[in-house]
């Protein structure tokens, strides 16, 4: 009887093995890597994260058996897309790296550029805009050689953003346009859609409010377009802040929502703290000051996991903002003396602009009129350099401190 029980035991257990192993089978396509890692790019694109990772790695697998070096580079960089989504960027780093030492080792040039293409972001994510100048100045070497007009604006895209961090605007623009017209040139709308983000940046810090608009719904059509949900989410950001800083707060407000709802489905933390730090602003800006520094913990927090710098400071930018209109004056210096340590290490001249600025406003609220209209005046000429359109308002300010009290 215990043997009759033993062996029913065991070929339960067999069966079970066996019904598993089917499910895996029909779970994940065993055939063609091909088709399997587009599926995978489907999946990335819907946000379906761990059904992508499940392809890819499947994927990998079977590319590495046949000794298909191209192909394993390409899952490589995939599968770093997966991990750079995900926020761990550490993880995204070493594949991306893994990827570019295979296709170096293979001769493949296409998987080079590829690689540093997306080691460019995440290095400018982080803070690192001479890191990633680097990247992109030897993608865009490599894009010219193959005489891929595609891939030679995809890396004139990550320039313009460089110069954008760093306050060159005319740099950026310029940039921008060369990546437009061979992204036209090449009809590929991808790399359309993203090099009109980057004009639509460049204006809005301009203050060329109508163009920036504009240009953020075509940008935004093309998104709908391809599918495309990252570019959706930033194209609604774009016209979020358009919108805020028109006073249509309601509009903005709502808009905020929208991005906040594509970055979650495709859990892209990034640009969910960029959304909720708008989000803060709109509520700070109606008065709601305990909403708005519940959703700038939240966007700070955010930009903290992912390794965001430059989120990082914006986040405490709005946070100082909060803490200052609540007479909160030392917790927002403090949020602001940090936001400018960010700013400052990382090269975002933009946002080391704006914390200097309101630093000037807060000696101003604590009756240091002389040491404001100094601090502001260096404002002033740094925001005139770089072409803000903030410079407007702090001409405004200077003119204020220099009349002294009424």
């Amino acid at each position: 009887m215990r043997i009759v029980v033993a062996v029913t035991l065991v070929l339960v257990v067999l069966a079970a093995g066996w019904f598993g192993w089917l499910w895996w089978q029909r779970a994940v396509p065993q055939g063609d890597p091909t088709v399997l890692v587009e599926m995978a790019w489907e999946a990335i694109d819907h946000g379906n994260l761990d059904e992508a990772e499940q392809l890819l790695t499947r994927s990998l697998e079977i590319a590495r058996r046949q000794g298909d070096q191209q192909r394993e580079a390409d899952v490589l960089h995939r599968l770093g897309l997966v991990a750079e989504t995900r926020g761990d960027l550490d993880e995204a780093e070493k594949l991306h790296n893994q990827s570019l030492a295979v296709s170096v080792r293979s001769g493949n040039r296409y998987g080079e550029v590829t690689s540093l293409h997306e080691l460019g972001w995440l290095a400018l994510q982080v803070g690192k805009a001479e890191e990633a100048h680097g990247f992109f100045t030897h993608g865009l070497t490599i894009a010219r050689k193959l005489g891929d007009q595609a891939w030679e604006a995809a890396c004139l895209h990550g320039l313009a953003w460089v110069a954008i961090f760093r306050g060159k605007l005319d740099e950026a623009e310029d940039l921008c346009r060369e990546g437009l017209t061979l992204a036209e040139e090449a009809d590929d709308r991808y790399v359309q859609g993203a090099a009109l983000n980057g004009l639509a940046t460049v204006a809005g810090l301009r203050g060329e409010l109508g163009e920036a608009e504009d240009l953020y719904r075509q940008t935004l059509a093309i998104a709908y377009e391809l599918d495309n949900r990252a570019c959706e989410s930033a194209s609604l950001l774009g016209l979020a802040v358009v919108a805020r800083i028109r006073g249509r707060l309601d509009e903005a407000e709502d808009l905020y929502h929208q991005s906040l709802a594509v970055a979650r489905e495709m859990d892209d933390q990034q640009w969910e703290g960029a959304s909720l730090c708008g989000l803060a602003m709109v509520a700070r800006t109606r008065g709601k000051l305990n909403q708005a520094e519940d959703l700038c913990t939240q966007s700070l927090k955010m930009a903290r996991q992912v390794s965001d710098r430059l989120g990082e400071a914006k986040a405490l930018h709005q946070s100082g903002m909060t803490a200052q209109q609540r007479g909160n004056l030392d917790q927002a210096e403090e949020s602001y003396t940090r936001s400018l340590a960010i700013s400052q290490e990382v090269g975002a001249r933009c946002d080391e602009a704006r914390a200097l600025h309101q630093l000037a406003l807060l000696a101003e609220d604590r009756g240091d009129l002389r040491g404001a209209a100094q601090q502001m005046e260096k404002v002033l000429a740094m925001m005139e350099e770089i072409g803000m359109r903030e410079a407007e308002e702090v001409r405004g300010d200077l003119d204020r401190l220099r009349k002294g009290p009424q």
